[in-house]
């Protein structure tokens, strides 16, 4: 039997526990249910469900974005490596075209149910569903974007690896720019200078064409007029140094920064001295008083705080867990009691947790075994809990003792219920053994047993 947790109004609960109990012999829907989402996840940890059901339009949510609250919450679920094989089911309004659907697929929820359009839910559908194992053809329609069997988080570290790397060659490139002195950029103009001495020597020369003759020698060698100029240009020729062609505005920005560098220590000492100071006197001040801002245990129980008031003051947490019991408001009450299991260890609060878990045998033995005075004193809410443990395990006479006093009519009512079925199988069972009835009865007599078990299970 696969177990079920219903995550969904107490109200509707009931109903889809009746069904689904009375039409399938493979699925067990657990008696809690989860009306606030925001308890989803104590409660599954707390109850260990095989496939946990979430009815969207019937559940309280924190936020007014359900959609991104279900994937946050199943996100964590899935990441979780004690709750990570659970299935999930969920019914959802949203139509076939929206990518909620398409993300709640790639998070590996493969029973999805939408209502998109209907007014009912197709429970015939659910059970036979939920009975087979899961299967990824059950949301093939939702799957809009085609992806590999690799993860979305791989998928988009390769893709953004070789982007990465160009990114990192072109910051090298810059830096490469940024650090090559000018002094090689500017070697290089030197060599065309010269080259354009040499054209500038031609151009004296063919300048020299035209002027007077008798400032021109016959022969072929020059006259030393014209190798002075050549001499100044060979000197140029000369590559200059770094230092004599650094930018005097380099230079000076240089300075500005050391001096900056300077005056940045001799201010940033006292004011790191001075935040050292402040944070050791805040510190002092907190470890005078550790409770100044911490609420009161009665402040929280009067905002109905229960889980924060246990969390808050664990040696408590037993009559925090009282408070929230004689709570009308609290929907959740199995939920919260779960919460609180987690900030103390109290016989009163394990006793809560059994019977909200349907483990009414454990009930019994707790209550007999305690000796808290939460338990040997019962509240009103407890005696009721122990008188319905006595009628599930079948101890009809304490359970009708126990319930005594308490004015609960339906309680009693459940009692006498459970008795008369419990009479009448043991009657239609003692038929059987004694071999009295034809074989077409003893058929009839085993399925009368067996609704009546079902009937007994509802009470």
């Amino acid at each position: 039997m696969k177990k079920i947790l219903l995550v969904m109004d107490g109200g509707l609960a009931e109903k889809f526990h009746s069904i689904i109990e009375s039409n399938s012999q493979t699925l067990e829907v657990l008696p809690q249910s989860v009306p606030l989402f925001r308890n989803l996840i104590p409660s599954l940890k707390h109850f260990k469900p095989d496939i946990v059901f979430i009815l969207m339009s019937r559940v309280e949510f924190e936020t007014s974005n359900h959609k991104a609250e279900v994937l946050k919450t199943i996100y964590q679920i899935k990441t979780d490596p004690e709750l990570s094989n659970l299935r999930i089911a969920i019914q959802t309004k949203a139509g076939g075209n929206d990518p909620f659907l398409a993300k709640l697929a790639s998070y590996q929820v493969y029973d999805i149910f939408s209502t998109h359009g209907d007014s009912f839910m197709d429970m015939g559908k659910l059970m036979r569903q939920l009975s087979e194992p899961a299967n990824l053809k059950n949301v093939k329609d939702y799957l809009k974007i085609p992806f590999s069997d690799d993860s979305f988080e791989t998928q988009s570290s390769d893709t953004l690896s070789p982007m990465k790397k160009e990114l990192k060659k072109k910051k090298k490139q810059e830096a490469l720019k940024e650090v090559k002195p000018k002094s090689d950029q500017q070697e290089i103009k030197p060599r065309k200078q010269v080259s354009n001495t040499n054209k500038i020597t031609t151009n004296n020369q063919k300048r020299s064409s035209s002027v007077p003759a008798k400032q021109i020698h016959t022969n072929d060698t020059p006259t030393t007029e014209v190798s002075k100029p050549k001499q100044k240009l060979i000197k140029k020729k000369k590559a200059p140094s770094f230092k004599q062609i650094k930018p005097l505005k380099k230079r000076e920005e240089r300075e500005a920064l050391k001096s900056h560098k300077r005056r940045r220590k001799k201010w940033l000492i006292p004011l790191s001295v001075l935040c050292f100071l402040l944070i050791l006197f805040v510190g002092i001040k907190a470890l005078g008083n550790p409770v100044a801002n911490t609420p009161s245990f009665d402040s929280l129980i009067n905002q109905g705080e229960y889980v924060k008031a246990a969390q808050t003051y664990p040696s408590k947490a037993a009559e925090a867990e009282n408070k929230m019991l004689q709570d009308s408001n609290v929907k959740d009450k199995a939920g919260t009691a779960a919460s609180i299991m987690s900030y103390t260890d109290s016989d009163a609060v394990k006793f809560d947790n059994a019977y909200f878990n349907g483990q009414f045998n454990k009930v019994i033995d707790i209550y007999d075994d305690s000796s808290s005075p939460y338990l040997t004193n019962l509240n009103s809410e407890r005696k009721t809990m122990l008188a319905y443990s006595y009628m599930k395990t079948g101890d009809i006479g304490d359970a009708k003792q126990t319930a005594d006093g308490l004015g609960n009519d339906q309680l009693n009512e459940k009692i006498e219920a459970y008795q008369k079925f419990k009479e009448a199988n043991k009657t239609l069972e003692d038929k059987i053994k004694n071999g009295n009835l034809s074989p077409q009865d003893v058929k009839k007599a085993k399925h009368q047993i067996k609704q009546n078990k079902i009937a007994m299970k509802k009470l």
